[in-house]
């Protein structure tokens, strides 16, 4: 499982850390949190869910982090993988992600 979900967060955080304006905040195997410019964390994660795809967006039950990082303000949106999830579906994440990057 933890080879599975390590595969799955390298090729995200490889993928994503390409597209411009978008930041990446490392948080684990499994799971990765990011914000694009200035966008309210928010509007990307409703973007993304028109685009059935499931995320977190906001403050994550943790505004120290965010105080620290600098994202307290806008949160951040937070990409937690499973054990069912396909490189397929993290391909699809990176593609929904670059077009929202393309609309803004």
């Amino acid at each position: 499982i933890k080879a599975k979900l390590a595969e799955l967060t390298s090729r995200a955080e490889e993928q994503l850390a390409s597209l411009p304006s978008l930041k990446l905040y490392k948080s684990g195997i499994g799971i990765l949190s990011f914000n694009i410019g200035d966008i309210p964390s928010s509007f990307v994660a409703s973007r993304l869910d028109k685009m059935d795809i499931c995320v977190r967006g906001g403050l994550h039950c943790a505004p120290s982090i965010h105080k620290r990082l600098g994202t307290l303000g806008q949160g951040a949106i937070r990409l937690s993988f499973s054990l069912f999830n396909t490189t397929s579906e993290v391909d699809r994440i990176y593609t929904a992600i670059k077009e929202i990057i393309c609309e803004i």
